[in-house]
Protein backbone atom coordinates (compact mmCIF):
# COMPACT_ATOMS: atom_id res chain seq x y z
CA UNK A 1 0.00 0.00 0.00
CA UNK A 2 3.17 2.41 0.97
CA UNK A 3 3.90 1.99 -3.30
CA UNK A 4 0.29 2.78 -4.29
CA UNK A 5 0.33 5.98 -1.91
CA UNK A 6 3.95 7.54 -3.00
CA UNK A 7 2.88 6.75 -7.05
CA UNK A 8 -0.89 8.96 -5.83
CA UNK A 9 1.10 11.90 -3.79
CA UNK A 10 3.57 11.51 -7.08
CA UNK A 11 0.62 11.89 -9.64
CA UNK A 12 -0.84 14.68 -7.59
CA UNK A 13 2.60 16.38 -8.07
CA UNK A 14 3.21 16.01 -11.30
CA UNK A 15 -0.39 17.70 -12.27
CA UNK A 16 0.34 20.98 -10.93
CA UNK A 17 3.09 21.17 -12.13
CA UNK A 18 2.11 20.22 -15.57
CA UNK A 19 -0.27 23.60 -15.65
CA UNK A 20 2.49 25.77 -14.98
CA UNK A 21 4.62 24.44 -17.23
CA UNK A 22 2.18 24.49 -19.56
CA UNK A 23 2.05 28.29 -19.66
CA UNK A 24 6.14 28.31 -20.70
CA UNK A 25 7.23 25.20 -22.53
CA UNK A 26 4.93 23.08 -24.73
CA UNK A 27 7.55 20.69 -25.24
CA UNK A 28 8.03 19.83 -21.61
CA UNK A 29 4.25 19.88 -21.38
CA UNK A 30 3.31 17.13 -23.75
CA UNK A 31 6.78 15.17 -21.83
CA UNK A 32 5.75 15.72 -18.49
CA UNK A 33 2.07 14.94 -19.45
CA UNK A 34 3.20 11.47 -20.99
CA UNK A 35 4.87 10.71 -17.94
CA UNK A 36 1.44 11.69 -15.72
CA UNK A 37 -0.06 8.97 -18.05
CA UNK A 38 2.53 6.28 -17.54
CA UNK A 39 2.34 6.80 -13.39
CA UNK A 40 -1.88 6.39 -13.73
CA UNK A 41 -0.99 3.06 -15.70
CA UNK A 42 1.41 1.92 -13.47
CA UNK A 43 -0.84 2.65 -10.53
CA UNK A 44 -3.88 0.55 -12.01
CA UNK A 45 -1.74 -2.58 -12.73
CA UNK A 46 -0.50 -2.17 -8.88
CA UNK A 47 -3.54 -1.65 -8.06
CA UNK A 48 -5.22 -4.82 -9.87
CA UNK A 49 -1.81 -7.38 -9.34
CA UNK A 50 -0.85 -6.50 -5.59
CA UNK A 51 -3.47 -9.02 -4.26
CA UNK A 52 -6.10 -6.53 -2.20
CA UNK A 53 -8.35 -5.45 -4.92
CA UNK A 54 -11.11 -5.77 -5.29
CA UNK A 55 -11.91 -6.51 -1.14
CA UNK A 56 -15.56 -6.32 -1.05
CA UNK A 57 -17.51 -5.73 2.43
CA UNK A 58 -20.63 -8.22 3.86
CA UNK A 59 -23.76 -7.06 1.73
CA UNK A 60 -25.81 -4.34 2.66
CA UNK A 61 -23.05 -2.59 4.88
CA UNK A 62 -22.37 0.30 2.02
CA UNK A 63 -19.01 0.02 2.52
CA UNK A 64 -16.02 -0.34 0.21
CA UNK A 65 -12.69 -1.64 0.87
CA UNK A 66 -9.16 -2.85 -0.98
CA UNK A 67 -6.85 -0.56 -2.72
CA UNK A 68 -7.71 3.16 -3.48
CA UNK A 69 -7.75 3.23 -7.71
CA UNK A 70 -6.11 6.16 -8.94
CA UNK A 71 -7.53 8.01 -12.71
CA UNK A 72 -6.38 10.57 -13.97
CA UNK A 73 -5.09 11.89 -10.66
CA UNK A 74 -8.80 11.08 -9.06
CA UNK A 75 -10.76 8.77 -6.51
CA UNK A 76 -12.13 6.18 -8.70
CA UNK A 77 -15.47 5.77 -6.69
CA UNK A 78 -17.55 2.84 -7.13
CA UNK A 79 -21.43 1.29 -6.48
CA UNK A 80 -22.67 -2.16 -6.68
CA UNK A 81 -26.39 -2.65 -5.74
CA UNK A 82 -28.65 -5.59 -6.50
CA UNK A 83 -32.70 -5.75 -7.21
CA UNK A 84 -33.93 -8.85 -4.54
CA UNK A 85 -37.69 -8.00 -4.71
CA UNK A 86 -39.78 -8.83 -8.03
CA UNK A 87 -41.61 -5.75 -9.65
CA UNK A 88 -44.82 -6.11 -11.93
CA UNK A 89 -45.04 -3.98 -14.88
CA UNK A 90 -48.04 -3.98 -16.70
CA UNK A 91 -49.34 -3.84 -21.04
CA UNK A 92 -47.52 -0.83 -21.94
CA UNK A 93 -47.03 0.78 -19.01
CA UNK A 94 -43.34 1.42 -17.14
CA UNK A 95 -41.47 1.21 -13.97
CA UNK A 96 -38.63 2.57 -11.99
CA UNK A 97 -36.75 -0.54 -10.68
CA UNK A 98 -35.76 -0.82 -6.79
CA UNK A 99 -32.35 -1.90 -5.94
CA UNK A 100 -32.84 -3.06 -2.07
CA UNK A 101 -29.60 -4.48 -1.57
CA UNK A 102 -25.57 -3.02 -1.43
CA UNK A 103 -22.70 -4.87 -2.48
CA UNK A 104 -20.67 -2.27 -1.84
CA UNK A 105 -20.27 1.68 -2.33
CA UNK A 106 -17.60 4.07 -1.81
CA UNK A 107 -19.40 6.86 -2.99
CA UNK A 108 -22.82 7.61 -1.21
CA UNK A 109 -24.31 7.01 -4.52
CA UNK A 110 -27.71 4.62 -3.12
CA UNK A 111 -29.45 4.41 -0.55
CA UNK A 112 -31.36 1.17 0.19
CA UNK A 113 -34.12 3.24 2.60
CA UNK A 114 -34.74 6.82 1.30
CA UNK A 115 -34.82 6.23 -2.55
CA UNK A 116 -33.74 3.06 -3.72
CA UNK A 117 -34.74 3.57 -7.01
CA UNK A 118 -32.09 6.40 -7.98
CA UNK A 119 -28.25 6.79 -7.70
CA UNK A 120 -27.04 9.93 -6.82
CA UNK A 121 -23.61 11.39 -7.73
CA UNK A 122 -21.92 13.78 -5.39
CA UNK A 123 -19.64 15.71 -8.03
CA UNK A 124 -20.03 16.47 -10.98
CA UNK A 125 -18.34 14.19 -14.26
CA UNK A 126 -18.63 11.19 -16.25
CA UNK A 127 -19.95 8.37 -14.87
CA UNK A 128 -20.14 4.47 -16.18
CA UNK A 129 -23.18 2.64 -15.72
CA UNK A 130 -23.31 -1.14 -16.32
CA UNK A 131 -27.99 -2.99 -15.79
CA UNK A 132 -28.89 -6.63 -15.91
CA UNK A 133 -31.93 -7.29 -15.10
CA UNK A 134 -34.05 -10.79 -15.67
CA UNK A 135 -37.40 -10.51 -16.94
CA UNK A 136 -39.82 -13.27 -17.01
CA UNK A 137 -43.05 -13.89 -19.20
CA UNK A 138 -46.10 -16.02 -18.55
CA UNK A 139 -47.72 -17.83 -21.46
CA UNK A 140 -50.62 -16.54 -23.62
CA UNK A 141 -50.54 -12.64 -24.94
CA UNK A 142 -49.48 -11.45 -28.16
CA UNK A 143 -45.87 -10.50 -29.67
CA UNK A 144 -44.75 -7.17 -28.45
CA UNK A 145 -41.21 -5.96 -26.66
CA UNK A 146 -39.99 -5.45 -23.13
CA UNK A 147 -37.17 -2.57 -22.93
CA UNK A 148 -35.03 -1.52 -20.13
CA UNK A 149 -34.57 2.63 -20.31
CA UNK A 150 -31.76 4.47 -18.54
CA UNK A 151 -32.68 8.29 -17.41
CA UNK A 152 -30.88 10.82 -15.97
CA UNK A 153 -32.82 12.50 -13.59
CA UNK A 154 -31.70 16.73 -14.24
CA UNK A 155 -32.58 19.31 -15.64
CA UNK A 156 -34.29 17.90 -18.24
CA UNK A 157 -34.38 14.67 -17.40
CA UNK A 158 -33.20 12.68 -20.28
CA UNK A 159 -33.49 8.91 -21.72
CA UNK A 160 -29.77 7.91 -21.86
CA UNK A 161 -29.58 4.18 -23.13
CA UNK A 162 -32.41 1.72 -23.73
CA UNK A 163 -32.22 -2.46 -24.65
CA UNK A 164 -34.76 -4.30 -25.00
CA UNK A 165 -35.99 -7.61 -26.70
CA UNK A 166 -39.06 -8.73 -29.07
CA UNK A 167 -41.38 -10.77 -26.58
CA UNK A 168 -42.78 -13.70 -28.97
CA UNK A 169 -46.09 -15.67 -27.36
CA UNK A 170 -45.45 -18.51 -24.76
CA UNK A 171 -43.37 -18.57 -21.52
CA UNK A 172 -40.09 -17.08 -21.28
CA UNK A 173 -37.22 -15.47 -19.19
CA UNK A 174 -35.41 -12.58 -20.88
CA UNK A 175 -31.79 -11.72 -19.79
CA UNK A 176 -31.18 -7.48 -20.76
CA UNK A 177 -28.03 -5.42 -20.30
CA UNK A 178 -27.21 -1.76 -20.61
CA UNK A 179 -24.28 0.19 -20.33
CA UNK A 180 -23.52 4.10 -21.10
CA UNK A 181 -21.09 6.64 -19.96
CA UNK A 182 -23.04 9.89 -18.45
CA UNK A 183 -22.02 13.36 -17.76
CA UNK A 184 -23.77 14.32 -14.56
CA UNK A 185 -23.73 17.12 -12.17
CA UNK A 186 -23.67 17.00 -8.54
CA UNK A 187 -26.52 16.27 -7.03
CA UNK A 188 -28.18 14.84 -10.51
CA UNK A 189 -28.96 10.95 -10.53
CA UNK A 190 -29.94 8.17 -13.11
CA UNK A 191 -32.50 5.21 -12.49
CA UNK A 192 -33.59 2.42 -14.59
CA UNK A 193 -36.97 1.93 -15.46
CA UNK A 194 -38.65 -1.46 -17.06
CA UNK A 195 -41.14 -1.09 -20.53
CA UNK A 196 -43.82 -3.69 -20.99
CA UNK A 197 -44.94 -2.89 -25.17
CA UNK A 198 -47.58 -5.80 -25.26
CA UNK A 199 -51.26 -7.01 -24.91
CA UNK A 200 -52.22 -9.82 -22.30
CA UNK A 201 -49.26 -10.57 -20.12
CA UNK A 202 -47.45 -8.82 -17.37
CA UNK A 203 -43.44 -8.80 -17.49
CA UNK A 204 -42.12 -9.61 -14.02
CA UNK A 205 -38.62 -8.35 -13.51
CA UNK A 206 -37.37 -10.76 -11.03
CA UNK A 207 -34.92 -9.92 -8.30
CA UNK A 208 -34.49 -13.47 -7.33
CA UNK A 209 -32.54 -14.36 -10.32
CA UNK A 210 -31.13 -17.32 -11.74
CA UNK A 211 -27.80 -17.08 -10.40
CA UNK A 212 -28.32 -16.09 -6.96
CA UNK A 213 -28.11 -12.13 -5.07
CA UNK A 214 -25.12 -11.55 -7.82
CA UNK A 215 -27.88 -10.51 -10.92
CA UNK A 216 -29.96 -8.63 -11.79
CA UNK A 217 -27.44 -5.55 -10.35
CA UNK A 218 -26.79 -2.01 -11.18
CA UNK A 219 -23.34 -0.89 -10.99
CA UNK A 220 -21.83 3.03 -11.09
CA UNK A 221 -18.42 4.04 -11.36
CA UNK A 222 -16.61 7.10 -11.82
CA UNK A 223 -16.33 10.12 -12.56
CA UNK A 224 -13.24 8.64 -14.85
Amino acid sequence: MAILSTISNIVNGVVGRITAVKRDDDNLFFILDAFRKAIVLLSESLAVTDGSYPSIPPPGTGGGGGTTIINNGTVLLKCKAHMLTDSSVADNTSTSLDWDEIEYDTGSFHSITSNNTQFYAQTAGVYHIDATVEVSYPAGGTTGRISIVLYRIGAPSTIQAISGKTVIVGAFTYWLTLSSDIYLQAGESILLQAFNQGSGRTAIPSGTGTTGHQFPCLSVHGPI
